[in-house]
C-alpha cells in the first residue's frame, strides 16, 4: 500500500512539472554551425537566432568580424552567415543583448589537404574566369597574375573597362574673355555606343601657349559625358586645338582646332540695351521685335501688367538666343502687357532695359 501511494504522488509531481514547462516555455538563443573544424578553403556557415521577445539585437564576433542584428520583431532576429577564413583558431561569440542568453564556440580551421579552391582552380594558379586567382585555398582578384577578361585591362590590380570609341560633339566657350581670368572650356564627348561605367579617356587641350591635359573617367554607362576644363590664358587672340584619346592604348579617337578661337581683353565694355521696334498681337500672342547688339551672347524678355509705365516692376518672362531679332510672348491673360529686352555678353553683364513696348490683349 504504501509503495502504491508512493508512486502515486511521484505522478502528480511529475504532472506538474511537466504542465509547468508546457505552459510557461522558455526560448533559447540557438545556434547552429555546420562544421567546428575544417580546412582551409572550405565554407563555414552559421544560423543563429532568438525567438526570446525580451531579445534587443543579437551580437556575432567571429575573428575580425563582427556583425549585430536589430531585432524589432521575434521573427527577424536571425543571423545568416558564411566565412572562408584562413588557417587559424578561432573563438566564435554570440550574445542576446536584453537577455543573459550567451554562446561561444572554438572554431579550427587547418591546412588544406586539398590542391584546389571552392571552384575547382588548383592552388596557385589563376581561375578559368579572370581575375579570379586560387590563393592557398582562397579564390581572390589578382589581376596582376591572371589578367582580365576580354574589353578590359588591369590597373592597380582592378579590372577597368577599355573605352569605347568616341567623338567630340560640342565645344562650349565664350569667344571673348578678360585677360588673365579664368574661364570655362565645356566639351560633351558622344560614344559610338553606350560608354562604359570605369572607362577613361585623355583629352589633350593646347589654347594659343598653354596645355592642359584631363583624364576623364566615366561614372555610370551612358551615351555622353561632359567635361569641363578651366584656363587663364593672357591679352591677345588664341587658336585653340583639342585631341581625344581613349585609355589604356592612348589611341587617338578625335580632334578639333579652331584658329583664333578665342580673344582675351584688358577692359569689358557695357553692352548696348536693344530697341524695341514693334509688337502686335494674334489672339492671345504678342511677336515683338528688337534690334540685334553686336556681343550678345542672349535676349531676356521681362513683362509686367502694372498699368502706370512709369512704376513698372519686370519679371524674367523669357530668354532668346543671339542670332534672333524677334520672338513670341505666348498664351497671355486678358489685359494691358508691358515688355523690355536687354541683351547679355559673353561675360554675364545685362545691359540696361530697352524702351518700353505694350500689348493689348482683348477677349
Amino acid at each position: 500500500m504504501g509503495k502504491l501511494i508512493l508512486l502515486f504522488m511521484i505522478s502528480i509531481i511529475l504532472f506538474f512539472f511537466i504542465s509547468g514547462c508546457t505552459e510557461l516555455p522558455e526560448e533559447k538563443l540557438n545556434v547552429t554551425i555546420n562544421a567546428t573544424e575544417i580546412q582551409e578553403g572550405q565554407e563555414l556557415t552559421l544560423l543563429i537566432s532568438s525567438l526570446n521577445h525580451k531579445t534587443s539585437k543579437i551580437n556575432l564576433e567571429f575573428g575580425s568580424e563582427k556583425i549585430t542584428k536589430i531585432c524589432e520583431k521575434p521573427e527577424e532576429c536571425l543571423i545568416e552567415k558564411k566565412f572562408i577564413p584562413k588557417k587559424g583558431i578561432y573563438l566564435l561569440k554570440v550574445n542576446a543583448e536584453g537577455t543573459n542568453e550567451s554562446f561561444s564556440q572554438r572554431i579550427v580551421i587547418s591546412e588544406s589537404t586539398k590542391n584546389s579552391c571552392l571552384d575547382k582552380t588548383e592552388f596557385n594558379t589563376c581561375s578559368e574566369k579572370k581575375p579570379f586567382y586560387c590563393n592557398a585555398g582562397t579564390i581572390e582578384k589578382n589581376c596582376e597574375k591572371c589578367g582580365c577578361s576580354k574589353g578590359n585591362y588591369c590597373e592597380n590590380n582592378e579590372c577597368i573597362a577599355e573605352a569605347v570609341i568616341a567623338k567630340i560633339k560640342e565645344i562650349n566657350m565664350p569667344e571673348k574673355s578678360p585677360a588673365e581670368k579664368e574661364f570655362t572650356i565645356e566639351l560633351i564627348i558622344e560614344g559610338e555606343q553606350e560608354l562604359i561605367a570605369g572607362s577613361k579617356y585623355e583629352l589633350k587641350l593646347i589654347l594659343g601657349e598653354q596645355e592642359k591635359t584631363e583624364i576623364h573617367t566615366i561614372t555610370e554607362n551612358k551615351k555622353e559625358t561632359k567635361i569641363s576644363v578651366n584656363f587663364e590664358i593672357p591679352l591677345g587672340t588664341h587658336d585653340l586645338n583639342l585631341l581625344l584619346y581613349s585609355l589604356p592604348q592612348k589611341k587617338l579617337i578625335d580632334m578639333y582646332y579652331k584658329k583664333e578661337a578665342i580673344s582675351t581683353i584688358s577692359e569689358i565694355p557695357d553692352i548696348n540695351p536693344p530697341i524695341i521696334q514693334s509688337i502686335f498681337t494674334e489672339g492671345d500672342d504678342a511677336i515683338i521685335n528688337w534690334t540685334k547688339i553686336n556681343g550678345a551672347s542672349e535676349y531676356r524678355l521681362y513683362k509686367s501688367t502694372n498699368a502706370n509705365p512709369a512704376y513698372i516692376s519686370y519679371s524674367l518672362f523669357k530668354k532668346f538666343e543671339p542670332e534672333v531679332n524677334s520672338g513670341s510672348a505666348q498664351a497671355l491673360t486678358q489685359g494691358t502687357h508691358f515688355f523690355v529686352i536687354t541683351a547679355v555678353d559673353y561675360f554675364g553683364n545685362e545691359s540696361n532695359y530697352s524702351n518700353v513696348k505694350e500689348a493689348v490683349i482683348n477677349e
